[in-house]
């Protein structure tokens, strides 16, 4: 599988070389995801983040009434994961189904903590303070709102 869409995604946001990309290409794995496949479930642990080289996904947490609230939708060319469980370790806030045939490609977090420490600039991808911060506070929110008998039906 060619992985210049994923190359030239980085390329566009840090300046990283095509033989430095070569280094580490390696770590990232193509899945191949059918239509209301679920990527990630709400509730179990995710170390994965993932590039969409094809495909239409969403993210989104059940509510105590039974019905989904959509977070984000995620077409080609975009990255998706549950950032939150991604880097704290903790479970998944969110649940990612395909909403159609999808090719993701995937790394985890250890090869992406190795890729960072290799290449530091490859940090401003997803470690930057103020995304870390939207992510805390986000699943922060999540867990409070859930959590009150005020805000459920």
């Amino acid at each position: 599988m060619d992985k210049k869409y994923l190359y030239q995604d980085m390329q566009s946001k840090v300046s990283i070389s095509k033989a430095d990309f070569e280094k580490f290409v390696d770590c990232f794995e193509l899945k191949i995801i059918g239509r209301k496949q679920k990527l990630i479930e709400e509730g179990k642990p995710n170390n994965k983040l993932y590039f969409i080289e094809e495909g239409l996904l969403f993210s989104y947490k059940m509510l105590d009434n039974g019905n989904r609230q959509v977070i984000q939708f995620a077409k080609e060319n975009y990255w998706i994961s549950d950032l939150y469980s991604f880097f704290s370790g903790s479970k998944a806030l969110f649940t990612i189904q395909a909403l159609e045939f999808c090719k993701v490609w995937g790394f985890s977090k250890t090869d992406f903590d190795k890729i960072c420490e290799q290449y530091p600039e490859m940090e401003t991808l997803y470690r930057s303070p103020a995304r870390s911060n939207i992510f805390r506070l986000t699943a922060n929110d999540f867990e409070y709102r859930h959590s009150t008998k005020v805000l459920r039906n």
